[in-house]
């Protein structure tokens, strides 16, 4: 029943103004100089206007991206704008988007814009707006504001050494701005972010949302991606239809304390994993990274909190029932084919054999301690 009631309710969810009006401040820009998702949500809400000049293409929930013809190519990896965008009182011509794999040395992905100017100009223009600000500097020919990655959170690093490869287990954010561009792009200034060294699918995931709505693979075992669709997919469903069994389960089997505290340490992580198992036999690599893919989106969050809404109440639910605007129909339709692919494979009953084997083995450990109220 509880599979059963879970796969039921996620096969139900199987869709500025004009360039050259310049705006006061640079809003682009800045928002680039996070290095991060705030990024791509400032695209998105230029969307309309950019994708009169250059292609776009939306990504996890409201945030869009700026597509190269190949980011890992030396002769793909740069976009030229078919007019200037302006950002404030500056003209964008061109994006760059770059991923180099040095191996042993580290991968570096870069991301920015080619701005028409000096690179005097261009950096009086953007740094009052800039994230963290204070912290760029001059460093030889370019300006740059490095970060480190320590304890957890990015900490302003002013010595990290310019053109010096990160030491091995480190991983570096830099902001830049610097003279130059490629021959098709002629008396540009080149401004970006720049995330380095030994970095982790998770950081780019956290960095760079387009990489994982894009063709390019997830830097990401199977395992890892089965675990994290199965727990996407099951884990809240599956911990509140686990905790409302142990109230019954309680009752009719007369537990005491010692006997609920041993069965709730199951949780819904130990039955995802199960899942995570199966999934990993059943599926491809590719269909667990699209599947994958698609749960990270905020469309599926939506759909998926609509779906146990519904389930909490013990309704029924049709996709007609969702209330979905037009992007999120765009996106449940564009990926309907791989989750119906993945809910037929889990409509093999070993899915459910799974929760049921789990639970049993915690339940006969447990009784095995003992902590069972002896029969009067």
């Amino acid at each position: 029943m509880l599979i059963r009631n879970i796969l039921t309710a996620i096969f139900f969810a199987i869709a500025m103004r004009e360039v050259g009006a310049a705006e006061e401040r640079p809003t682009l820009l800045p928002a680039l100089s996070s290095c991060g998702q705030e990024f791509f949500s400032a695209l998105h809400a230029k969307r309309e206007v950019l994708g009169k000049i250059v292609p776009i293409r939306d990504g996890r929930g409201n945030r869009t991206y700026i597509k190269v013809p190949d980011r890992s190519g030396e002769l793909g990896n740069t976009v030229p704008f078919s007019a200037p965008y302006p950002d404030g009182s500056l003209s964008l011509v061109g994006y760059f988007d770059d991923i180099l794999d040095l191996a042993v040395g580290g991968r570096y992905y870069s991301w920015g814009f080619f701005v028409q100017g000096t690179i005097e100009e261009v950096k009086r223009q953007i740094a009052p707006a800039l994230r963290e600000g204070t912290h760029l500097r001059r460093d030889g020919d370019v300006y740059v504001r490095s970060e480190l990655w320590k304890d957890g959170a990015w900490l302003p690093d002013d010595n990290l050494a310019g053109g010096v490869a990160p030491a091995h287990g480190t991983i570096e954010r830099v902001f830049l701005i610097e003279n130059g561009g490629p021959p098709e792009f002629p008396g540009v200034v080149r401004v970006g972010c720049s995330l380095q060294g030994s970095v982790t699918s998770e950081m780019v995931h956290a960095a760079r949302p387009d990489i994982s709505v894009d063709t390019e693979p997830f830097d990401i075992s199977p395992r890892a991606a089965a675990r994290e669709l199965a727990s996407l997919l099951f884990f809240e469903s599956a911990t509140e239809e686990y905790r409302k069994s142990l109230t019954v389960w309680r009752e009719a089997d007369g537990w005491n304390d010692r006997m609920l505290r041993c069965m709730q340490e199951i949780d819904g992580t130990v039955l995802s994993n199960e899942v995570a198992v199966l999934l990993e036999d059943d599926l491809t690599p590719k269909e667990l990274t699209d599947g994958l893919s698609f749960m990270r989106t905020d469309t599926a969050a939506r759909v998926m909190k609509q779906l146990r809404a519904a389930q909490r109440k013990g309704e029924s639910v049709s996709r007609s029932d969702l209330d979905l605007s037009a992007e999120d129909t765009v996106v449940l339709t564009k990926n309907s084919e791989i989750m119906r692919k993945i809910v037929a494979r889990m409509k093999s009953p070993r899915y459910g054999l799974a929760y049921v084997q789990a639970i049993s083995a915690t339940y006969e450990r447990c009784r095995k301690g003992k902590p069972h109220r002896p029969s009067r």
